[in-house]
């Protein structure tokens, strides 16, 4: 007999959900939900993966919008 799975059985559903917010734009709740994942399950490394690859992402935006203002302060 197949039971339901809950998220806090099983980890990468929180990384799943997590990264189609972030797909979807919505960084803020997909940050909340690796951190929901991490407090059920603070093992879960790939949720620690997931959170890394959002801040360098939002760095690499915060240096491109600074190089664009430079630039744009220059004409």
């Amino acid at each position: 007999m197949l039971r339901r799975i809950k998220r806090k059985d099983y980890p990468p559903l929180y990384q799943l959900l997590g990264n189609a917010y972030d797909m979807a734009g919505d960084r803020k709740r997909a940050v909340k939900t690796y951190e929901k994942g991490l407090r059920e399950n603070p093992d879960a490394g790939r949720l620690y993966l997931e959170l890394g690859n959002i801040a360098y992402a939002e760095r690499q935006n915060e240096r491109e919008e600074k190089k664009e203002k430079k630039s744009n302060t220059r004409l």
